[in-house]
């Protein structure tokens, strides 16, 4: 063969296929509505059955006697329900007008009794005889959240907000309100409100955190996801939310870092274990990504899930890392058995071809690599691989129909036309193997092939 030189020149182009699956997990929010019901909830409800008098209706002394009646009945609900009931209509049949607190303190004991709906009806009661009425507007608020009422329940609680309130809980409702409705601002202003009057509710950082990254301001949100992490450190997702805003400001490392800790505390997920496998090829640690594929395999459960780890053992014989691959195949036949999963032959057959081909074994790969011709004829990969067994096997006829049937599949083409052009290269067919680099140059310019293919052309005619 002439011109060996080229060739030897033309095989130090590397070629570069990421892993497949490198998708970003997602984020972990806290979503439980009532995470807003804070600590000290129960005990600040509690206290809103006295009364304000400064702000709040005042009462005659009928009405007076009816609420100082019904303190005795603050640890038994039913009673203090039929007390008040009786005590208004009594009031009623006396033509002397209830009061709007009286009403308030009746729906706080539906409240507590978890009849929301009784406990809002007493509440727009109060606030139409009062229509200032601060804390019925909070707990009407409240009771149309407990209803899963969200639309209601908005107006209220700003309402609330326009009438004073500083409540903590108030301004987080709304900022989730607001969030639901994807208003980001809006939300992230009274998540930031919540905050102030409560720092040490991780409720109301989660809502910031998701406003900051449905508005893309990356740095903030990092901010943010690491003063959650400082209130809750034993948590995983905390650190699988760092890790996705590294990742996605190319800080690859940190974000490998956050991924093992989330390991660690017991957060792994079929997902993390690729990702983190990912991001160890991406580094060339081909010691660790086995480590996390291997964990992959044992926390796969899905045939999706199989066909993405053969897809990975696939992405491995692209650095040329046959050993490992069988590992993994190996691995994966075990667990795939175990889970009563089927492996697709021609897909397993083409990584065994391949596998074989890069050991060369060129007999084995070439058996592989027909048998997954015979079920899938238009498998690109297949094709383009057959053509390299012949080209290793010296027979140039047939790994010329092969490359040139890759080269009819879009994902391939590229390839097989560089392989194409070796086989054109050793063959001294040096015009024709132009052809083919140029064609190639023209799908996915890289600047070394251009480089090359100035190169041949130079030689060429020095030849000449």
């Amino acid at each position: 063969m002439k011109e060996a030189g080229l060739w030897v020149m033309l095989s130090v182009l590397v070629f570069q296929t990421l892993l497949p699956g490198q998708d970003e997990l997602p984020f972990e929010f806290s979503a439980e509505l009532k995470q807003w019901k804070e600590a000290n909830f129960e005990e600040r409800f509690k206290g809103s059955y006295g009364i304000n008098a400064y702000l709040e209706p005042e009462m005659d002394v009928d009405n007076f006697n009816v609420y100082e009646g019904v303190l005795a009945f603050l640890d038994n609900r039913e009673g203090a329900i039929s007390y008040l009931i009786n005590g208004m209509t009594a009031l009623e049949e006396q033509e002397v007008e209830v009061s709007a607190s009286l009403n308030f303190l009746l729906a706080n004991f539906h409240f507590e009794n978890k009849d929301y709906t009784a406990a809002s009806e007493q509440y727009i009661k109060a606030i139409h005889k009062h229509p200032n009425f601060l804390r019925a507007y909070e707990n009407l608020g409240y009771g149309f959240m407990f209803e899963e009422e969200n639309e209601k329940a908005l107006p209220v609680l700003l309402k609330a907000i326009e009438l004073g309130s500083n409540d903590s809980q108030i301004h987080g409702l709304i900022g989730f309100l607001y969030l639901e409705k994807e208003l980001y601002l809006s939300a992230l202003s009274a998540y930031e409100l919540a905050m102030l009057f409560n720092p040490r509710n991780n409720a109301w950082r989660f809502g910031i955190l998701q406003c900051l990254i449905n508005l893309d301001r990356r740095e903030a949100a990092l901010g943010v996801a690491e003063e959650i992490l400082l209130f809750d450190p034993d948590n995983p997702r905390n650190w699988q939310n760092i890790a996705n805003l590294l990742m996605r400001m190319d800080r690859d490392e940190e974000a490998a870092t956050h991924l093992e800790v989330m390991h660690q505390l017991g957060g792994e997920t079929y997902e993390s274990r690729r990702l983190l496998g990912n991001l160890y090829m991406s580094r060339e640690d081909v010691v660790s990504a086995k480590r996390e594929f291997l964990a992959m395999i044992q926390l796969m459960e899905s045939q999706a899930q199989l066909e993405d780890v053969l897809n990975a053992c696939e992405g491995l014989l692209y650095y040329h890392l046959a050993n490992e691959a069988l590992v993994l195949i190996a691995k994966l036949k075990e667990r795939s058995a175990s889970l009563g999963l089927m492996l697709e032959p021609a897909a397993l057959g083409l990584i065994e071809g391949i596998v074989y081909l890069q050991q060369d074994e060129f007999i084995e790969a070439r058996k592989r690599l027909l048998q997954v011709l015979e079920t899938e004829p238009g498998n690109g990969q297949a094709l383009l691989s057959l053509g390299d067994v012949y080209l290793r096997l010296a027979d140039w006829d047939q790994a010329t129909i092969y490359f040139e049937l890759a080269q009819m599949y879009p994902d391939f083409a590229y390839d097989a036309l560089y392989s194409h052009a070796q086989l054109l290269l050793g063959l001294g067919q040096t015009e024709d193997a132009l052809e083919k680099l140029r064609e190639a140059n023209g799908m996915e310019g890289h600047g070394d092939l251009t480089e090359l293919i100035r190169s041949i052309e130079e030689t060429g005619r020095l030849l000449r």
